[in-house]
């Protein structure tokens, strides 16, 4: 995630955001605002304490709880990166709700080829069931549904 602090209506402004929603696309739009940190309601009172001082400071300030959060995603989106372009279109079908025996036909593999890289999709994602693989899918844009 980017940080950055230009208020551009007044740049002299320090200005935290303290929200109960903190996805990432909502932090980072904070930042890019000017914002000068992002602190969940949920963070620790410390947290916000923390925040000022950073942001008298100069400083971009994220909450534990925010900072934790957005460090899983990264960690999410390496390991959705380290599939192999046939490991993404089997896991696609599948989270489109193909059997393994469909993905096989439609890509021209035998099944146990399919079955082989459904293993290694969720060991290399770290999730154990097909739902797991379907909501990682629709959060990383490889399905879509309307």
């Amino acid at each position: 995630m980017k940080a950055t602090a230009k208020n551009k209506a007044n740049p002299a402004a320090k200005v935290l955001v303290c929200s109960m929603f903190d996805t990432p696309h909502l932090v980072q739009s904070a930042l890019d605002q000017g914002a000068m940190g992002f602190v969940s309601k949920n963070a620790s009172p410390d947290n916000l304490v923390n925040a000022v001082y950073a942001a008298h400071r100069g400083e971009v300030y994220l909450s534990d709880d925010i900072r934790d959060k957005h460090h899983r995603i990264d960690d999410e989106k390496q390991r959705v990166a380290s599939l192999t372009p046939r490991e993404l279109d089997i896991w696609r079908l599948l989270a489109l709700g193909h059997t393994a025996a469909e993905c096989a036909e439609q890509l021209e593999l035998s099944l146990k080829t399919v079955a082989n890289n459904q293993t290694l999709i969720k060991d290399k994602l770290g999730v154990t069931t097909s739902a797991a693989l379907v909501h990682l899918a629709q959060r990383h844009g490889v399905i879509q549904f309307n």
